[in-house]
């Protein structure tokens, strides 16, 4: 799992109360907002109906999928200490699943990492994380904030609502969480500011992928998650009720399938070719005839 958090500091020598303004919702969003809380005003804007960034957890009825990321793993000690916080607030456990791999030659085994590799999952969804985060702080959701910076004076920005106009407030910091919102093509954001984390942020290639939500009954599969190393449409399959705080008592199963980039980037590709030509939900129609047939 990555990120990149992207500070804009319009101030630099203040040690008053300052407001200050978070886009994103994400795990660095959410950390960053329950530090700065601790000694400033702040207030998250989010785009989505809910917290999480990539750690989203979707749900239909009863049903639900993390259909982001799907674990994560400290590899320093930093990361490991903040684990345990977490861990110890109730909001995520380890996962201990059957984990297992896929190649063409040796079909299904045993994932030999799977033994000495902690993984852990937000419980019961992915992004009880982030709502564990930022209980108390003032998180405005469907809110796609675009900042405008003032050249002299205080407040440093001003930040309106992309959509509608409407003007969300005025802070003396802009913190930036998403790596899309340091896109170069993105106004509502100062390029002199950026430069130290613009190029940085363009390093790390992003990969689309699709994610197949499906509820079945018992499949009998034995395995809770399946990494396929070279399947032309699949790169990754999991048991999402097998994750801690997820388990169903009607026997009901919920699979998240996440397409390999590959297959992802040719099937968007093709639908930019033809767009214009086909009825609105092409894509979508396009993507279930491919991932799951006629």
């Amino acid at each position: 799992m990555r990120g990149v958090l992207l500070c804009i500091i319009s101030m630099s020598k203040v040690a008053r109360s300052m407001r200050i303004a978070i886009q994103g919702s994400g795990v660095a969003a959410a950390s960053c907002a329950q530090r700065l809380s601790n000694f400033h005003d702040v207030t998250v804007f989010e785009s989505g109906r809910g917290p999480g960034g990539r750690m989203s957890t979707r749900r239909a009825g009863s049903y639900q999928w993390d259909h982001g990321a799907q674990y994560f793993s400290p590899k320093t000690e930093q990361f490991a200490g903040a684990v345990d916080e977490w861990r110890a607030s109730g909001w995520c456990e380890v996962w201990q699943g059957v984990h297992c791999v896929w190649s063409a030659e040796a079909g299904v085994s045993r994932d030999p990492k799977a033994g000495g590799v902690k993984r852990y999952v937000g419980s019961p969804g992915m992004n009880a994380i982030c709502k564990g985060l930022l209980a108390g702080i003032d998180t405005r959701f469907e809110a796609r904030a675009t900042a405008r910076r003032h050249p002299l004076g205080s407040p440093s920005w001003t930040l309106e609502h992309g959509k509608t106009g409407e003007t969300l407030g005025e802070f003396d910091f802009v913190i930036s969480t998403d790596k899309t919102s340091a896109a170069l093509h993105r106004r509502d954001l100062d390029r002199k500011l950026l430069d130290a984390f613009v190029k940085p942020a363009a390093a790390v290639r992003s990969y689309p992928s699709l994610a197949l939500m499906v509820a079945t009954k018992p499949t009998g599969l034995e395995f809770d998650s399946l990494l396929l190393e070279g399947h032309p449409h699949f790169s990754w399959l999991a048991r999402d009720d097998s994750k801690p705080g997820r388990r169903r008592s009607d026997g009901d199963e919920c699979w998240l399938a996440h397409a390999s980039p590959g297959f992802t980037e040719r099937l968007i590709a093709a639908s930019k070719q033809s767009r214009g030509k086909q009825k609105p939900n092409a894509l979508r129609s396009a993507i279930v005839r491919e991932l799951v047939g006629p």
